[in-house]
């Protein structure tokens, strides 16, 4: 998965996919298929021709969180066992997957982090060096995580909701009185004063 927009990502993977050809890899057949994450926070945008450059903004993290979702439930479906690295690409998007792991995955299924030595990273930029030799220090960590969603099925639902799901499902655990407070704050604010409230609820910081 990587943000098919950025040239950046657009250059590692097109050189990545050049060392599977034909679907095989060091003479054994090895699939690799590129799923680049598109833009818009709604599942129609999500599916859109739009392709992802960054992950910044509100919109851009949800429609991250909905790619990773989609892609394990479907590999889970189809009963594939995951091995899910972690390592590369923007931070955000290794806590989003980390986050979805606890839902889709199962005891049988693991997390990795690619450790790589820092000499070796430097060497390797711009993919001058493409297979480290076996002593080259690199090492698979197994990162620990609890599958929340096989032990406890109920909570899938919760888990799977976005940001603004949550904040809609917390409105209805609000009480009659607590509901018309909420009513009486918002009917004496002035129109800025709402701008900038929704704003914050939407994420956005005091800068923005």
């Amino acid at each position: 998965m990587y943000l098919a927009s950025g040239q950046r990502y657009q250059e590692a993977y097109q050189r990545l996919a050049g060392e599977f050809i034909a679907d095989r890899y060091a003479n054994q057949t090895c699939h690799l298929r590129g799923e680049p994450v598109r833009d818009g926070a709604s599942q129609a945008l999500a599916t859109s021709g739009q392709t992802l450059a960054d992950v910044i903004t509100p919109n851009e993290v949800e429609a991250v969180r909905r790619k990773v979702h989609q892609l394990l439930a479907d590999l889970k479906d189809q009963g594939q066992r995951i091995h899910l690295s972690l390592s590369g690409g923007r931070r955000v998007m290794a806590l989003i997957a980390l986050s979805a792991a606890m839902q889709y995955l199962t005891p049988m299924d693991r997390v990795w982090h690619i450790y790589t030595p820092p000499d070796l990273t430097e060497q390797a930029r711009g993919g001058a060096i493409m297979h480290a030799r076996p002593d080259a220090g690199i090492r698979l960590v197994p990162v620990p995580f609890v599958p929340w969603a096989a032990y406890f099925p109920g909570l899938a639902p919760l888990l799977s909701s976005s940001p603004q799901e949550m904040r809609e499902a917390a409105l209805t655990w609000l009480s009659e009185a607590e509901r018309e407070r909420c009513h009486q704050v918002w009917d004496s604010l002035t129109p800025r004063q709402r701008d900038a409230l929704r704003a914050f609820a939407n994420g956005m910081g005091r800068q923005q």
